[in-house]
């Protein structure tokens, strides 16, 4: 067991099933028992469950020191009232000193010796005021009892409630006689649940009822006879039926008229006539206004007498009048002392006394004569301390000081509010407001005293949850207890919805928006003090206080849940959030057949691949390069190509558009030019002209141009002169002139180019020859021999070298040579030629802008060099230039100063 006597938290739930076990018994009984009304036993048995909340755990504080109630401490319950559990010795602590306090102010109120039957009553009906409810008791608690008052002193037991003896209550429902069907339970007892025959108010319909609930109203028309003869009109209803307002003709009372009047104006009805019958005396008419029934006796008959009733006339008429007797009148006056001094008079005597007499203040210290209604107040301030023992008294001929009339304002035991009674001595009494501790939902609460409500814990309840789930398996979730923070998590193992696709969500866990969740319990602020007197009654807890309540944390969160299943977008199925893209792998054919791949189911569809389509087309010859596509929706687009099919006679392309290789192409017609024989001439045929006439004759004719051949000569530099002929051209028959000459260069001849031919042939063994090939095929005669000799003598080695096989009878091509080498040596004159400049790389292009970069930096460098020197050397200059300034003018100061105090002091 836990220390301190507490029960066990596994017994809780014995407690309450073995409570409320013969009730939930009774309130599922009777059939055919109108459960309509059942809202209000579950409203009893809800106050049942609040109290014992309130005697258990952190509900169980005493309001008057605010320390917890233990299950093993005697205790006293408000059984009249609101039914708040106390310690014992704080309730008889409480009544004492209320009494106490109660007889102090009676007795300061009603001096004993003055009054003491009154003194003596107010202490006889003195009563002390529950702490909370202010219901009065006039006795102070005796003992200690269990709630239902059977045991004195019950003991703990931890599977029944706390302070309970564990046997039947009896005590009488409310509303009926029947016993309570709870076990010994606090707080008051729920309403009878008994299963009875219960009549409506009229009486028309009879069923069954719980008894504590057994008065109803049908619906039917009540249909009481009323007095004037009619019927109740009204809807079946409790208490007596109102008067009826149907209109008749109802006469007033003294029977002279009659009005258009509700029934229930009969006999009631008065008209404004005044009687006017002569009355029994025979001297009076009777003056009131219409009646029924006999006039009264004369007001005026009986014996008379003067005013002041000295002189009696036993035996006068009514009409007759007695006058004054003319003696003193001897009246007492108000004061009840002394008497009236005037002649005997109609009407009320004097209310002053005129008298003087010598009277005390209030407060009898001091003395004076005064007129005998004069009462007077000295001038002495009390100095006595009131009953608080705070303040003084300070008022006029005080003669005993009064309650004190300032406002407490001391903290009490809550530290919440301050207590607002008058000035009091002693302890200030408890506060008598309560917080309220509720549950998530609000339907399971206890009370706490003022001052714990920031320690209470909320009850557990057992009530479900009110918060709505939003997701889409709202229908298979088990519903849960009433909480306080976020609800717990959808429970299935995965989301499971059907896709499109037919497959199912692949997440492992629900997806959609959780509920709001209820907020975390935060405990209730203080009470808040009424703003005028607190009412008797329950104090703190009121109809009106709780009608002001916040709503609990878990309706505000059902509240907002059904607002955002209204308002949040939904998806085409339904559902808060749409499940994410289906994974599933599935096979994927492109467009064209050309390749399948693994795919996400979500993104599956026919797609075009890298390939080309690849179909063949109606040209027989190609196939179709668009990109991948579905042939059956996007058929192929014909074939655009020019025809590439070869041809057997050229190489032209054919003009027509791709056709089957079954269609032949036409005769190519494309220009085609060919030179003449002599290529000089170009010749424009049609293509299928020269492929056609290849091999003919006319061939040969038609590249014939007319014109002169001009062809180099194959053994000659000369060129053709005969006309554009096909074949290679001879030299043999060139008329050519060509000029020749003997070995020494002196003698020349012109010779025809074929004879030419022939002496070289025959001279080397090759006519063949061209401009550069000297020619030294004569002979030298006598001149030649007398020049060489002339050249000889004259030491001209190489004109007499040249000349030496003349004149030893060489031959022309042995002196050939040696002529050719000495024109060979001859150097050629003119200037050497410039030598080409190269074309540079890109590296070196790189070097150079790098080199003349770094050229400007240099150039930069010293110039920005040179403009620092120059600032400084500035700098110095006016540096200098300041300190001259400077010095001239501390000079020509100085020299003024001197010159002042020489003026004013000479002998300076």
């Amino acid at each position: 067991m836990p220390p301190d006597g507490d029960p066990p938290c596994d017994a809780e739930s014995g407690v309450f099933e073995s409570l409320f076990e013969s009730y939930a018994a009774a309130c599922g009984t009777g059939d055919g028992v109108d459960t309509a009304t059942d809202a209000a036993y579950e409203d009893g048995v809800d106050r049942v469950k609040e109290h014992l909340l309130s005697i258990t755990g952190d509900g169980a504080v005493c309001m008057v020191c605010l320390e917890v109630l233990r299950p093993t401490d005697p205790v006293w319950s408000c059984q009249q009232g609101c039914h708040a559990v106390l310690h014992l010795p704080c309730a008889q602590s409480w009544a004492r000193r209320t009494l106490a306090a109660v007889e102090e102010k009676a007795g300061q109120r009603l001096d004993p010796r003055l009054f003491p039957a009154a003194a003596e009553e107010a202490r006889r009906t003195a009563a002390w005021a529950c702490p909370k409810c202010r219901q009065d008791y006039r006795s102070v608690p005796a003992g200690y009892t269990c709630w239902c008052g059977k045991q004195a002193d019950p003991e703990f037991n931890p599977w029944q409630a706390a302070h309970s003896c564990g046997e039947r209550c009896d005590r009488p429902a409310p509303g009926c006689a029947h016993p309570c069907m709870l076990l010994c339970h606090p707080g008051p007892c729920p309403p009878c649940p008994r299963a009875v025959s219960a009549s409506c108010y009229c009486g028309a319909l009879v069923t069954n009822k719980r008894c504590g609930r057994q008065e109803f109203s049908c619906g039917g028309t009540c249909g009481a006879p009323l007095p004037c003869g009619h019927t109740c009109p009204l809807v079946c209803h409790d208490g007596d039926c109102p008067p009826c307002n149907l209109a008749s003709s109802v006469a007033c009372r003294c029977g002279a008229e009659a009005a258009q009047l509700p029934c229930s104006q009969q006999g009631v009805y008065q008209c404004n006539r005044v009687c006017g019958k002569l009355l029994d005396c025979g001297r009076h008419r009777c003056e009131v206004r219409c009646h029924s029934g006999a006039c009264g006796p004369c007001k005026l008959a009986g014996p008379k007498s003067c005013p002041c009733g000295k002189q009696q006339l036993p035996g006068a008429a009514c009409d007759v009048e007695v006058p004054p007797c003319g003696e003193t009148c001897g009246k007492v006056l108000p004061c009840s002392v002394h008497t009236c001094h005037e002649r005997c008079h109609t009407g009320a005597c004097t209310a002053v006394c005129r008298e003087k007499v010598d009277k005390s203040c209030e407060c009898g210290k001091t003395t004076r004569s005064v007129y005998c209604q004069e009462t007077f107040r000295c001038e002495r301030r009390c100095t006595q301390t009131r009953s608080c023992g705070r303040h003084p008294c300070r008022r006029r001929c005080c003669v005993s000081c009064p309650p004190c009339e300032e406002v407490c304002g001391r903290w009490l035991k809550c530290r919440n509010h301050r207590c607002p009674a008058p000035c009091h001595p002693g302890e200030c009494g408890p506060c008598p407001l309560s917080a309220r501790i509720s549950c998530a939902c609000g339907r399971t609460h206890y009370s706490v005293p003022c001052g714990r409500e920031s320690t209470a814990k909320p009850p557990p309840c057992r009530q479900m949850c009110p918060v709505p789930p939003l997701c889409r398996h709202a229908a298979t979730q088990p519903p849960h207890r009433c909480h306080f923070g976020p609800c717990p998590p959808c429970a299935v193992a995965a989301c499971g919805t059907q896709l499109p696709c037919n497959h199912p969500c692949s997440l492992t866990h629900c997806h959609d928006q959780p509920p709001p969740a209820v907020a975390d319990y935060q405990p209730p602020p203080p009470p808040a003090a009424p703003l005028g007197p607190a009412p008797a009654g329950r104090i703190g807890s009121s109809s009106k206080q709780r009608a002001e309540a916040p709503p609990a944390p878990a309706q505000s969160a059902a509240a907002e849940a059904r607002r955002l299943a209204q308002v949040l977008p939904r998806t085409a199925a339904g559902h808060l959030s749409a499940c994410p893209a289906c994974p599933v792998l599935v096979p994927v054919t492109c467009l064209g057949g050309h390749v399948t791949v693994q795919s996400a189911c979500s993104t599956a569809a026919p797609f075009a691949c890298q390939h080309r389509c690849g179909q063949p087309l109606s040209c027989g010859n190609h196939t179709c390069q668009a990109g991948c596509h579905a042939v059956a929706v996007q058929p192929c687009a014909p074939c655009t190509r020019p025809c590439q099919l070869p041809r057997n006679a050229c190489d032209h392309a054919c003009p027509l558009a791709c056709h089957p290789p079954s269609q032949a192409c036409p005769a190519c017609t494309e220009a085609v030019q060919r030179p003449c024989h002599c290529g000089k001439t170009t010749l424009q045929f049609a293509c299928y002209e020269l492929s056609a006439e290849a091999a003919a004759p006319l061939l040969v004719h038609r590249l014939q141009c007319g014109k002169a051949c001009h062809r180099q000569l194959p053994g000659c530099p000369h060129a053709c002169q005969a006309v554009c002929h096909p074949g290679a051209c001879s030299s043999q028959d060139c008329s050519q002139e060509v000029t020749v000459r003997c070995s020494c260069k002196r003698s020349k001849r012109k010779l025809p180019c074929a004879e030419v031919q022939r002496l070289l042939s025959a001279a080397t063994g090759s006519p063949t020859f061209d401009g550069t090939t000297p020619l030294r095929l004569l002979h030298c005669d006598a001149t030649c021999a007398k020049a060489a000799a002339a050249a000889g003598a004259g030491g001209d080695p190489a004109m007499a070298a040249a000349t030496a096989p003349a004149r030893d009878g060489g031959s022309t091509s042995s002196a050939a040579p040696a002529v050719q080498a000495i024109a060979a040596a001859t150097p050629a004159a003119g200037p050497a030629p410039e030598k080409p400049r190269r074309k540079l790389t890109r590296e070196e292009k790189e070097q150079e802008r790098e080199a003349a970069r770094q050229r400007r930096q240099a150039l930069e460098r010293r110039r920005q060099l040179k403009q620092g020197v120059m600032l400084v050397l500035a700098l110095m200059v006016a540096a200098l230039l300041a300190f001259a300034v400077r010095f001239l003018l501390l000079a020509s100061l100085h020299s003024l100063d001197r010159r002042a105090q020489q003026a004013w002091r000479p002998e300076l």
